[in-house]
């Protein structure tokens, strides 16, 4: 934009970033300063200077479903399609404890898009956190939560690439084979994430990390 061009500095994340400015800025990205990402900085600090917490000897997923639930839009999140065989997976799974982590805006992105009525939502949110092997986490600092995990299933953007930096523990990523296209950052986590596109294949691959932590051996994709 205009504004872009008036700016003294501009501080991006990325070298990608500045390559965009590059080619579509009229300064040509002279205003432009790669600082890197202060967030993820400080996830790998709290990494390096406090040790993940081992779960307990129950194998303990995040499960953070995103709220881009439509197709017309962004089209990542699987909520809608893998809810009930989550909730069955509770009740049916006692050697696997789940914390619900899901995207502030997912409730309300579900009845916007007409997928799931709010009363609906929560009459299902009351049943799955009662489970005994299910905790439900909606706060900001995560840190913590992630420490204590062993991995993560998400379909979403952000903890795509945060949760393997904090962590260094196994993300699974649900792709919705809907969503646009990610860039070549997306592009690169991927390559540091299990990648699933169904519930089926979602369970062999939770199994297959189950078994690697039953013998105490370390996943070799991180």
């Amino acid at each position: 934009s205009y504004v872009h061009n008036l700016a003294y500095r501009i501080y991006v994340q990325t070298d990608l970033d500045k390559k965009y400015f590059e080619k579509y800025q009229i300064l040509k990205a002279k205003n432009i300063k790669v600082v890197g990402s202060t967030k993820l900085f400080k996830l790998k600090m709290l990494r390096e200077q406090n040790k993940p917490n081992p779960s307990t000897d129950t194998f303990t997923l995040i499960w953070a479903p995103h709220h881009s639930i439509a197709q017309r839009w962004l089209g990542f999140g699987v909520f809608h399609r893998i809810y009930k065989d989550m909730t069955n997976l509770a009740k049916e799974r006692k050697d696997v404890k789940i914390i619900y982590k899901p995207h502030p805006f997912l409730r309300r992105a579900l009845a916007e898009h007409e997928i799931m009525h709010k009363a609906d939502y929560d009459s299902w949110l009351e049943e799955f956190s009662s489970l005994e092997n299910v905790t439900v986490y909606e706060g900001g600092d995560y840190f913590k939560v992630f420490s204590r995990s062993d991995a993560m299933l998400t379909d979403g953007l952000s903890f795509l690439i945060e949760y393997p930096i904090a962590t260094a523990k196994p993300l699974i990523f649900f792709d919705s084979k809907t969503h646009q296209p990610l860039n070549q950052i997306g592009q690169k986590a991927l390559e540091y994430a299990y990648i699933v596109d169904s519930f089926d294949s979602f369970l062999k691959t939770l199994d297959n990390l189950i078994l690697l932590k039953a013998k105490n051996q370390i996943d070799s994709l991180y």
